[in-house]
């Protein structure tokens, strides 16, 4: 698979500025098709990293325009549904703006920026100049819903619900999936599990090794637990 598209992607990380309160900073842009796990591996570099590094995570969806009900919302229009997951509906100037605020600030040495939109054609360069690191989860159309519906009943504290479930599946399908497609997917190959600066990786073990690499202070032990979910 090629490394050169013309999407957001694969434009080269910029170097921070020496003039920069913080040049010290790492800025690594996390993105996925919605439920393939961002925040999940946000949460646990946070977590095995909090005693060795400063680390600050910042979640695009926090910055949506328009807060519209979700797929779970039964009373949820095909207009409001559709319009959630389009770029439009995302304040990249706000995300910029809270990134620039949180490296000025001097505060961590690792900020992590998540979100399903991240490498789309929409996010503007002046966003993207400052990632020093870029990582796309991969996975198919069925994990993803799958893992989302779980993490879903996981925090409404519900059990699953066949008729419910099935409505909520069939509006990923509807309306997430093509959403990925149509607006991140040109951006970065979708023949890779995992990608990180380019680098193709299979699997969670592997994914730990290189990001391990990349930032030499995660060990495969402390990510133990995100490897086994």
């Amino acid at each position: 698979v090629s490394t050169q598209s013309t999407g957001n992607f694969w434009r080269q990380p910029a170097t921070m500025s020496s003039s920069s309160s913080s040049p010290a900073v790492r800025v690594l842009a996390l993105a996925s098709a919605s439920g393939a796990g961002k925040t999940t591996l946000a949460n646990a570099l946070q977590q095995c990293c909090g005693d060795k590094l400063r680390v600050h995570i910042i979640h695009a969806d926090d910055h949506f325009k328009v807060d519209l009900p979700g797929l779970s919302d039964p009373a949820a229009t095909d207009e409001q549904l559709a319009a959630k997951e389009q770029p439009d509906n995302v304040d990249f100037d706000a995300v910029r703006a809270e990134l620039e605020t949180a490296i000025k600030s001097g505060q961590y040495d690792l900020i992590i920026v998540e979100g399903y939109l991240l490498f789309c054609e929409a996010s503007p360069a002046e966003l993207n100049a400052l990632y020093t690191d870029r990582l796309f989860l991969a996975a198919s159309q069925e994990q993803c819903v799958k893992w989302r519906l779980a993490r879903h009943h996981a925090a409404a504290g519900t059990e699953p619900n066949e008729e419910a479930d099935k409505l909520y599946t069939e509006r990923y399908a509807k309306f997430v999936w093509p959403a990925f497609l149509r607006n991140v997917a040109g951006a970065v190959p979708l023949e890779a599990k995992l990608v990180s600066n380019g680098q193709f990786v299979d699997d969670k073990p592997r994914l730990v090794k290189h990001v391990n690499k990349l930032f030499k202070f995660v060990s495969e032990g402390d990510l133990k637990a995100y490897t086994e979910s």
